[in-house]
């Protein structure tokens, strides 16, 4: 497994290295439902916030998931596409990209990471972005013989890390927040 890509000082400030030097980060904590939960129990696993304009130039279809969430006309619009930040098995991964990005819940700021692990970012702003792209594309064709040809591009505005807090007391991650 590859180390963090980004590094909490204890100031509070994020920051990520690139090729262009070392920069600041924007992140979120979302609070837990409950923050007297058990230490153990609780881990904040990032996901990248992308701002993103969706642009559907071309599409010949007999639906789509999302002409299903925005209406059949919808040619594109702003939204937040949620890409999880770090190495998950496939499965696991496109469902709470999926999950998340068409049902964004109500993030409540927490001010610290307070007890709980912090698990690390291993997939970078750049490949979240490639990941945001086939995540749109897997969306549209979610449904067998549904879709037969589309040309759209997505183009991240602005992105955050959002760390969301995941129970992990039982066999499943289940959501905390």
């Amino acid at each position: 497994m590859t180390g963090d890509r980004v590094f909490l000082c204890q100031c509070g400030v994020m920051h990520t290295r690139d090729d262009q030097g070392t920069r600041e980060l924007q992140y979120i904590i979302a609070a837990p439902r409950s923050p007297s939960a058990a230490p153990r129990s609780i881990v904040f696993i990032p996901f990248w916030r992308l701002d993103s304009q969706v642009t559907i130039h071309h599409q010949r279809s007999e639906g789509g998931l999302l002409h299903k969430i925005f209406g059949k006309d919808w040619r594109g619009g702003r939204m937040y596409i949620f890409v999880p930040a770090m190495d998950w098995d496939p499965n696991t991964y496109k469902h709470w990209a999926s999950t998340l990005t068409k049902s964004p819940p109500p993030i409540h700021p927490a001010t610290s990471f307070g007890p709980y692990e912090r698990w690390a970012v291993t997939i970078e702003e750049g490949e979240a972005a490639a990941l945001a792209d086939f995540l749109i594309l897997t969306l549209e064709a979610e449904k067998p013989g549904v879709l037969q040809e589309i040309s759209f591009e997505v183009r991240v505005l602005g992105s955050s890390l959002i760390y969301f807090p995941f129970d992990r007391s039982s066999s499943a991650l289940k959501p905390f927040f």
